[in-house]
């Protein structure tokens, strides 16, 4: 089940920079829009640094190049452009936005809390902004918090259907099930082309032990955006249905995808660890079929 979803890494096409000249200015832009179209990450971090060596000031490139960081896994770098980004333009939204981001994927939630807090004492109307704080909150367990920010997110935008998904994991994490599926229920309704919360209601529907509208529930998500976890949900579904061969097919594609599942339950583990979820049935269902397909045992 998705633990959540991943934060998306947008970077920001708005030019902050320092005062120029109008030659200096078109340097920056070409070499700006170069880094914002590559699709290279080690290009984008050329052009960024090349923009921020023509235009010290230039607050959006340090933005942008911590978010490429980010992708790179290079988190120190990270920070460093964000604190650079942040002195220049202090009241800069997507700059608190990324100081929290950092720190969500560091695993260091208290610090994400701390930025989006700021984001929510600067912007108390912007619904995201709670949003991504509950996210923190549920890594840390702390589900209660978490409800009650995505509840005040859905309050100020009821359009929020990202707020709804989450909510619905965060349901799931304290056992009320039935509030997760009509949170789940809601986010398909107001965005029927959001892959997660149909993968999200499959799973949960495995536990009540209706296969078919599961299995339709995986088979929308992969249509939507194909990445592993609807596939072991399938697999999943079919061990409980005794097709073994279908079982095994859809590990084996769940496996593609994620190859940490050929570890079995240290894989999962590790996976949890990238942002996932499964609760303890799932975890039993999942021991059992590792040992179907991993063992070749029936």
């Amino acid at each position: 089940m998705r633990g959540m979803r991943k934060i998306i890494l947008c970077s920001v096409f708005v030019v902050l920079g320092g005062c120029a000249s109008s030659s200096l200015y078109n340097q920056t832009s070409y070499y700006f829009e170069k880094a914002y179209y590559s699709e290279n990450l080690d290009n984008k971090i050329k052009y960024y640094t090349k923009v921020i060596e023509l235009d010290p000031n230039h607050a959006t490139a340090y933005y942008n190049r911590a978010l490429v960081y980010m992708q790179k896994g290079e988190y120190n770098k990270a920070v460093s452009d964000y604190n650079k980004a942040f002195e220049l333009a202090p009241l800069l939204l997507e700059a608190y936005y990324l100081e929290g981001k950092i720190y969500y994927y560091k695993k260091e939630y208290d610090k994400a809390i701390s930025a989006y807090t700021k984001i929510i004492d600067l912007y108390p109307k912007y619904s995201d902004g709670y949003k991504y704080r509950g996210l923190a909150y549920t890594q840390k367990g702390e589900y209660d918090k978490a409800i009650s920010d995505y509840n005040k997110a859905i309050e100020l935008n009821p359009m929020n259907y990202d707020a709804y998904n989450e909510r619905g994991l965060a349901y799931v994490c304290k056992g009320e099930y039935d509030k997760a599926i009509s949170d789940y229920n809601k986010a398909i309704e107001l965005e029927l082309d959001y892959a997660s919360p149909y993968n999200n209601r499959g799973w949960l529907l495995i536990d009540k032990g209706d296969f078919k509208s599961a299995i339709n529930d995986f088979e929308k998500a992969i249509s939507l955006k194909e990445y592993f976890d609807p596939y072991l949900g399938l697999s999943i579904v079919y061990m409980k249905m005794k097709d073994y061969n279908k079982a095994k097919e859809y590990f084996n594609k769940a496996a593609q995808i994620e190859p940490l599942l050929q570890k079995g339950m240290d894989g999962i583990s590790e996976i949890e660890g990238k942002g996932y979820w499964y609760s303890e049935n799932s975890k039993i269902s999942l021991n059992q079929l590792f040992k179907i397909v991993l063992n070749n045992k029936k």
